[in-house]
């Protein structure tokens, strides 16, 4: 696990930009989730503090103060049918921030349409609204933050030039204004900084998982898919050619006399051996195809789409000759040539499983073990019993 979380200071952004892209993708979902509600949460809010003009505002003014109140709710409206449009996947936090925008704006219009005397009350709408904006409508952080630094620039140059507060009760509403910016950029930057981080940590977690199910699915000396991992492929093998109509043939290949190998020269050269045996299998084959190891010297080729009798003995050869190159070993020794029997199993046939493909396969193998090894035996596509040798 990293100790040391690679976010930009400031936006929060991760460095890697594959990172951050994955992130905004992964988090999109319950982004929209959560400000669809907030967004309507806040509209429901707003419309109800609407009962309150008539306390504060001139009867002759109410009609042009409902103007300005739905004039501030309806960006926001529309910026919550935004959030159904595929364009939200690729701008989402801007128009978010500028929802608190919208209310922030129609709150300062109230303000300057009444009295001095009323401005504390609407002011604490406007904490209200910056809290809402860093902390509940889903803004960025550094979004949430430009938005709410305008907002007091604007505010002071509409109450300190353009209509003049007394001082101190100008002062008094920055205090406050300031004092929750101060809070709310506080708590957005540490709760997005700490989504940030657990989404890192669960990615992780899932590639740690992913190497561990890997490893139990695989040969930890050759790399090699281990048998477990063998029935799946062959599972899906055995589905493919029947759905396709395709002939495939799963081959099992045992090393002949290898115990000498590791009694003359040690384990660690059998290890080698093996390793060896492996890539030139897995060179053999397509990509689409499996190669296995199923045990000591044993291994295991599932080959898909073999179009007729004469491509197995074909693969079947190749496999042979080229587990038969010498084998160069570490401090310049060398193998002569590692030999291999080889039973091969054709199907789709009538009740074919991952389990009787093997089975044939493997007593294929063994009638070649028997009549001296280095070579290859086995039956026909679509489960003839005719025997090839």
């Amino acid at each position: 696990m990293s100790r040391t979380v690679p976010l930009h200071p400031v936006s929060l952004n991760f460095l890697n930009p594959e990172q951050e892209a994955l992130y905004r993708v992964q988090s999109l979902p319950a982004m929209r989730r959560h400000c669809r509600l907030a967004i309507i949460v806040g509209l429901v809010l707003y419309a109800m503090s609407g009962f309150l003009d008539s306390w504060y505002i001139p009867p002759e003014l109410l009609g042009t103060v409902n103007v300005v109140r739905w004039m501030a709710m309806g960006p926001a409206i529309l910026t919550l049918f935004y959030t159904f449009t595929p364009h939200f996947e690729r701008l989402n936090s801007i128009p978010l921030a500028l929802v608190g925008a919208y209310a922030a704006a129609g709150i300062v219009t109230l303000q300057w349409i009444g009295s001095e005397h009323v401005a504390i009350y609407y002011n604490a709408g406007l904490v209200l609204t910056i809290l809402f904006t860093y902390t509940f409508v889903g803004a960025r952080f550094i979004h949430a933050l430009s938005i709410n630094l305008t907002l007091v620039a604007v505010y002071n140059v509409i109450f300190w030039q353009l209509h003049p507060y007394p001082t101190r009760l100008l002062l008094t509403h920055d205090f406050f204004i300031l004092c929750a910016n101060m809070i709310g950029a506080f708590d957005c930057y540490l709760s997005e900084a700490q989504r940030r981080k657990l989404f890192l940590r669960e990615q992780e977690l899932d590639q740690e998982r992913r190497h561990h199910l890997e490893r139990s699915l695989h040969d930890r000396l050759t790399g090699l898919p281990n048998r477990e991992l063998l029935f799946d492929r062959l599972e899906q093998a055995v589905r493919g050619a029947e759905r396709l109509e395709q002939n495939a043939v799963g081959i099992f290949i045992d090393l002949d006399d290898f115990k000498p190998v590791n009694d003359t020269y040690g384990h660690t050269v059998g290890d080698h051996v093996l390793q060896i045996v492996a890539k030139r299998l897995r060179h053999v084959v397509r990509e689409s195809d499996t190669v296995a190891r199923v045990g000591g010297d044993e291994f295991f080729v599932v080959a898909n789409n073999v179009s007729d009798q004469a491509a197995v003995l074909v693969l079947t050869a190749t496999l042979a000759t080229e587990l038969a190159e010498p084998i160069d070993l570490p401090g310049g020794a060398q193998i002569p040539r590692v030999q291999a029997s080889l039973g091969f199993c054709c199907f789709p046939y009538p009740k074919a499983s991952p389990s009787d493909i093997i089975r044939r396969a493997d007593q294929a193998m063994y009638r070649v073990k028997r009549e001296g090894g280095a070579g290859a035996a086995g039956s026909l596509p679509v489960g003839a019993d005719t025997e090839l040798t």
